[in-house]
């Protein structure tokens, strides 16, 4: 029988108990470099906002988002360590950059591009209800943006192991992770998606909070999610 999303929630507290410090230390340190690399183009948007400043500055936060892909390899490293009861280090956030970070590029740029894909009629039909002020066009185009991210959330719950694939196999491929997150998905979407909704109250918590509560649940969620990664791969020791 599979373990419920509170039992794994538990398993996760257990492996993080003592802990804490290392996985909200990481996230912190992750926070600040993305930030400060973000800084520079945040205040060119805000001292010449135009259409040209926009395109560099909505460019440059997606390139940040393929770094944070990086960085989140070595979060999910930390986790991992934990959860097998070895001793993570903080060098550890840094180990993604150092096990041919071109693969969790690649997945980051395959799972951007769903999401690009889905949203694209939406988003166009949105524009050009804006821009013709067409109520009718905007409002379809709003259906279609919803639809478009409930379709991306559908597909991409397929593929929520292959960081962790890519972390713990450093000789797997991208691809390769991809079809594997398949395979262990199956049958397992449904868990994992009431498993990301249970932390709901957790998050609007953190928003009420101006996201410090996300120090504490941030760490919660991701162990718990590797947990999960543990249970679907055959790897998980009952507590």
């Amino acid at each position: 029988m599979k373990p419920t999303s509170a039992q794994l929630k538990q398993i996760a507290r257990a492996h993080l108990q003592g802990h804490y410090g290392l996985p909200m230390g990481a996230m912190v340190v992750m926070g600040l470099i993305t930030s400060a690399v973000m800084m520079p183009f945040g205040l060119m948007l805000n001292l010449n906002y135009s259409l040209h400043t926009l395109i560099i500055y909505e460019a440059a936060a997606w390139m940040i988002s393929l770094l944070s892909t990086v960085f989140s390899v070595g979060l999910l490293r930390i986790h991992l360590r934990l959860a097998r009861r070895q001793t993570p280090v903080f060098s550890d956030l840094f180990y993604g950059f150092t096990r041919r970070p071109d693969r969790f590029i690649l997945s980051g740029l395959l799972m951007n591009l769903v999401s690009l894909i889905t949203a694209l009629p939406g988003t166009i039909c949105i524009y050009r209800g804006v821009f013709g002020r067409t109520f009718s066009l905007f409002a379809v185009g709003a259906l279609l943006s919803l639809g478009g991210m409930l379709l991306a959330m559908v597909i991409l719950l397929s593929f929520t192991q292959v960081l962790l694939l890519l972390t713990d196999h450093p000789d797997l491929g991208t691809i390769e992770a991809f079809a594997a997150s398949a395979r262990l998905m199956k049958g397992s979407k449904g868990r994992l998606f009431y498993i990301q909704i249970s932390f709901a109250g957790w998050m609007l918590l953190c928003l009420l909070s101006c996201y410090i509560g996300y120090l504490w649940v941030g760490p919660y969620l991701n162990q718990t999610l590797v947990s999960f990664y543990q249970d679907v791969t055959g790897e998980l020791i009952p507590q």
